[in-house]
């Protein structure tokens, strides 16, 4: 499906994966999300596409849901590199983008139908800066992995979930951080596919107890253990999650939008889908 939506770029080989993240390094910290993405993925490499190789000024990669709710993520120097990775993909059915720099909306606007737009932030943390939050005080319990199990509770709670297949795979392949009471999970945090922490959550009878800082702390220390970049996407309005990761050292570093771009018939589909992100 890929190379019927994509044409006449560069189709980055694994043996070229290694090259790639250390030119996007060169444009740190802009391009984390996409450092990151390349270390999740790893041996599984993806799809990825440059303007031109070996010195590219633009990528464009896409994520790994199901082939109907994959989106592209681009990265680019300047709106002309943009302009040209853009016109490589097929627009004339859906096209969706996460975490699209503002500066590119309009191009997107341009080639697009039907564009629906729903802003968000990128924050990151910074060892200097991070600011755990531990247990509380008197609570007889410690942060722990989530078990395979724990997939469904995780699905159920998760405002994008559809099935168990995502999660489960963020579960077995990607560090977790939960607390339990009585056995069961009541909070929780994990990492997606392109390296960023979501599907944070707390069960409501157990709000308000600092166990949403206490996982998100434990995943953002494995996180540096690991010698990566924690860092979130943030829906904005979402001030519960913004005083949640503000609160232990992140800032906001990037201004962006989710985007769907369908046809008239898919207009329906297009206004009710929300925002693939969740800090």
């Amino acid at each position: 499906i890929d190379e019927m939506r994509v044409s006449g770029l560069h189709r980055v080989k694994p043996e070229e994966a290694q090259g790639l993240e250390g030119l996007l390094g060169d444009h740190w910290p802009a391009a984390v999300k996409f450092v990151e993405q390349l270390r999740e993925e790893g041996e599984e490499f993806g799809s990825w596409w440059t303007d031109r190789w070996p010195r590219p000024r633009a990528v464009l990669c896409r994520g790994r849901r199901s082939a109907s709710r994959t989106a592209f993520s681009l990265f680019a120097e300047n709106e002309e590199s943009a302009e040209r990775v853009l016109d490589g993909i097929d627009w004339s059915g859906e096209v969706r983008f996460s975490a699209l720099e503002n500066r590119f909306l309009p191009l997107v606007r341009r080639r697009g139908k039907d564009v629906s737009e729903h802003p968000c932030g990128m924050f990151r943390v910074e060892p200097s800066g991070f600011r755990p939050g531990g247990m509380p005080d008197g609570a007889a319990c410690r942060a722990e992995p989530l078990r395979r199990e724990d997939a469904a509770l995780v699905t159920r709670h998760w405002a994008y979930g559809e099935d168990e297949t995502y999660p489960l795979s963020r579960i077995v392949g990607a560090p977790t951080a939960c607390i339990r009471v009585g056995g069961r999970p009541v909070a929780w945090a994990l990492i997606h596919f392109d390296g960023s922490m979501g599907m944070v959550h707390t069960l409501d009878e157990h709000r308000r107890k600092g166990f949403a800082r206490a996982v998100v702390s434990a995943l953002v220390e494995a996180r540096f253990r690991a010698g990566r970049t924690p860092y979130c996407f943030i829906v904005d309005g979402n001030d519960a999650s913004v005083r949640l990761f503000e609160g232990l050292g992140f800032f906001r570093q990037a201004d962006l939008a989710w985007v769907s771009c369908a046809p008239g018939d898919h207009r329906a589909e297009s206004a009710t889908s929300g925002p693939r992100c969740d800090g």
